[in-house]
């Protein structure tokens, strides 16, 4: 991925990361306002036009005819997002990193991992503590992060940056997000009992999926 720079490509992850992470990190209020969601899918579809796979097709068919100005559609989304992610009751899809990588632990061996990864870069998280470092909003936040700045040195034609850069957002994907996102991604496609949380989790998928191809490459 390190070895060629593609403008449009890293721009439309950064479209991606940013709608994604925003998504995550949703309080249990949010994700209801009808403006979120629709930008959401809008989002979904760019990106899509240009990355093509069996889980964007798929989430696309569960996503594109299930978008209405309907309040009850929506409290049955905002139902299943808070089973699946905030509780009360046990998570059924857990999004955090060190649940998948430590025995099922929260703030684990791992989500310090994650912590000492922000702050090589100078970062904190705001209210450190309310909210583990390794939740899978916060990686993407990072990821959105670190897009930006390969994107910002790409228009001052900084190479070394670029190149810096780029291998920090390999690293983190490969040591991190992808060592578990993808079984949570699995696990939100599982659990969902609305056809909108089932399609955040195969479009989730499919991201990876391109990333880890990406990676690869």
């Amino acid at each position: 991925m390190t070895s060629q720079f593609n403008e449009g490509l890293w721009k439309r992850r950064l479209h991606v990361l940013n709608k994604l992470k925003d998504m995550m990190l949703s309080n249990k209020d949010s994700i209801i306002h009808t403006r979120k969601i629709s930008s959401f899918l809008t989002s979904l579809s760019e990106y899509a036009d240009y990355h093509s796979n069996e889980f964007f097709d798929q989430c696309w068919s569960l996503l594109e005819n299930n978008v209405q100005n309907n309040e009850s559609l929506w409290k049955e989304i905002l139902f299943d997002f808070n089973r699946l992610f905030i509780g009360p009751d046990k998570l059924q899809a857990p999004p955090y990193e060190s649940v998948y990588r430590d025995e099922g632990l929260i703030m684990g061996s791992s989500t310090l991992e994650v912590r000492n990864f922000y702050q090589s870069e100078g970062l904190k998280l705001e209210n450190q503590g309310k909210e583990p470092d390794d939740h899978i909003g916060i990686e993407l936040e990072f990821l959105s992060y670190i897009t930006r700045l390969i994107i910002m040195s790409q228009e001052k034609q900084a190479e070394e940056k670029i190149n810096y850069y780029q291998e920090l957002y390999e690293k983190f994907l490969n040591e991190h997000l992808l060592q578990w996102g993808l079984v949570f991604a699995d696990l939100i496609i599982d659990k969902a009992e609305t056809k909108f949380m089932k399609g955040v989790g195969l479009y989730l998928k499919g991201f990876l999926k391109e990333e880890e191809l990406q990676v690869s490459s």
